[in-house]
Formats: structure tokens, C-alpha cells, sequence
């Protein structure tokens, strides 16, 4: 008699540890799942993370030209306005050179027009008789 409940106790025992073992099973295989899962996550995550660092330098690479060009059309920029001021300052000369010679042969057509009309009149008054 007691080998056959000591039979069942066994068969249930048995069925038991089965039944735990397959959930332990189970388990295994799912926190197997997760692992694979977090580890492409993983791979993924350090893929992103090497493109952004990728973009980043780029960037870099970007702002630096840019930085370096700006800094090129600044000087280029003072040069021109040097340019500007040099081509102002010699218009201006210019043109009080012109209004000088302009006023320089308005007196002496002046003068030239006296001579012939006015100073003429009182020399070569002629005698009265």
C-alpha cells in the first residue's frame, strides 16, 4: 500500500518538477528573446550614435569652412572699401580740379574779352575834329 501512494507522490512530484522546469524553460527562452532583442537595440543604438558622430563631424568640418570664408570676405570686404575711399577721394580732387580750370578760363576769357572789347574802346577813342 504505501508503494503505491509512495508511486503517486513520486508520479505527482515528477509532474511537479516537469511543470516547473518547463516554465523555468520558458523563461529561459524568453529572457533569451530580450537579450537578443536588447543586444540588436544595442547594435542599432551604437550605429545611430556613429552616424550622428559622423554628421557632427561633418558639421564641424562646415562651420570651420565657413568661419574661414567669412573671415576671407571680411578682409575682402575692407580691401574694397579702401578701394572705395581712394576712388571717392580722387573723384573729389578731380572735381575741384575741373571747378578750378573752369574758373581759371572763365577769368581769363574774361579778361581776354576786356582787353579786346574794353580795353580797346578807351586807347583808340578816335579824335574829335
Amino acid at each position: 500500500l504505501g508503494g503505491a501512494s509512495d508511486g503517486a507522490v513520486v508520479l505527482g512530484r515528477s509532474m511537479q518538477d516537469r511543470e516547473r522546469m518547463m516554465g523555468a524553460q520558458e523563461q529561459l527562452e524568453s529572457a533569451s528573446s530580450q537579450l537578443d532583442q536588447a543586444r540588436r537595440q544595442a547594435i542599432e543604438t551604437e550605429q545611430l550614435g556613429l552616424d550622428v558622430l559622423t554628421d557632427l563631424r561633418d558639421q564641424r568640418e562646415t562651420i570651420k569652412r565657413t568661419h574661414e570664408n567669412v573671415s576671407e570676405i571680411g578682409a575682402n570686404v575692407a580691401a574694397a572699401k579702401a578701394v572705395l575711399d581712394s576712388l571717392l577721394r580722387r573723384a573729389r580732387q578731380n572735381k575741384i580740379m575741373t571747378y578750378a580750370i573752369l574758373a581759371f578760363l572763365a577769368i581769363t576769357a574774361a579778361g581776354t574779352f576786356y582787353l579786346m572789347h574794353g580795353g580797346s574802346s578807351r586807347e583808340a577813342k578816335p579824335a574829335q575834329r
